[in-house]
Formats: structure tokens, C-alpha cells, sequence
């Protein structure tokens, strides 16, 4: 069967569509080794979008005439200042595609609306990161104009 469109659309806190980021978020969790806490997953998302701090992303296929749509796609956006030109940069953050969904263009559409809505609202640049080894994520990404940013390092301290 072939796939039907990908819609991806910015889902505000508490609306429709709600419960199916906070599942794929979890998820995504999962997929990197930590255990499944929906309920935990829920109240951080409640927490970090009702400060304001995060824009959600929902990537859906299937009959939307019908009202038959699944969710297959999520990814999270910050917002940050960019002090010496003034501006903002949206990070994109925790892009996740459900497996069965995989190179479908599910991912692409996702990246591609956040790069549009980030222009549209005057952001200097879409900043991300992912695993040196996450060959489909870094093919992706270069594909749609992303590079790797020469004479920057990123540290982190864990707490």
C-alpha cells in the first residue's frame, strides 16, 4: 500500500494530538535505552511546554477526509537567543520517526516544516545534533543543507 501524505503540524499543550507525542516521546526514550514511564514522559512535556520553552511537532499520515490519522512523527524545538547578532535559533531536539514509518519521508517533512516556521518567524539558523554514527539522521540532514559547524566544540557536564 502506498504511503499517503505526511501532515505535520505544531500541536499547543493539552489539545489533540497530545497523547500521541507524549507516546512517541516515550518511545524515542525507549529507543535509547531508558524504560518506559509514559505518565513521567507526560508531566515533563506538561512542565516544559507550559513554560513556554519548547514548540511540539506531530508528523501524521493516513485518510485525514476519513479522520483516520495516525501519529508517526515527533520532534521538539527551542527557541534560544543568539546574543551577538540578535537574534534567535531554534534548536531542533528529539526528532523521532516510529520504526514502521522509516524512510518515508516522515523525518524530511518534520525538518523541513521546522526549517520553514523557523524562517518565517525570523530565526537566524536551525540548529541540531545527533550521534556521529546515526548515518540515516546525518544522510538526511545533509541533504536538506545542514553542516557541521568548523571550530566549535560541544562540551557537556553531566549532574
Amino acid at each position: 500500500m502506498a504511503q499517503s501524505a505526511v501532515d505535520v503540524t505544531v500541536v499547543p499543550p493539552g489539545i489533540l494530538g497530545w497523547d500521541e507525542i507524549v507516546a512517541l516521546l516515550d518511545a524515542y526514550r525507549v529507543h535509547y535505552g531508558e524504560p518506559s514511564d509514559e505518565a513521567a514522559t507526560r508531566r515533563w512535556l506538561d512542565d516544559v511546554a507550559e513554560a513556554n520553552r519548547v514548540r511540539c511537532y506531530l508528523a501524521t499520515v493516513g485518510d485525514q477526509a476519513h479522520d483516520r490519522r495516525r501519529a508517526v512523527g515527533v520532534a521538539l524545538v527551542v527557541r534560544s537567543p543568539a546574543t551577538l547578532r540578535l537574534g534567535e535559533v531554534w534548536a531542533l531536539r528529539d526528532l523521532y520517526v516510529a520504526a514502521d514509518h522509516r524512510d518515508r519521508g516522515v523525518g524530511r517533512a518534520i525538518v523541513v516544516r521546522v526549517c520553514d516556521d523557523a524562517a518565517g518567524a525570523g530565526a537566524l539558523r536551525v540548529a541540531l545534533q545527533t550521534e556521529h554514527d546515526n548515518e540515516r539522521a546525518l544522510a538526511l540532514y545533509t541533504s536538506l543543507g545542514f553542516s557541521e559547524v568548523d571550530g566549535v566544540v560541544h562540551l557537556s557536564r553531566q549532574l
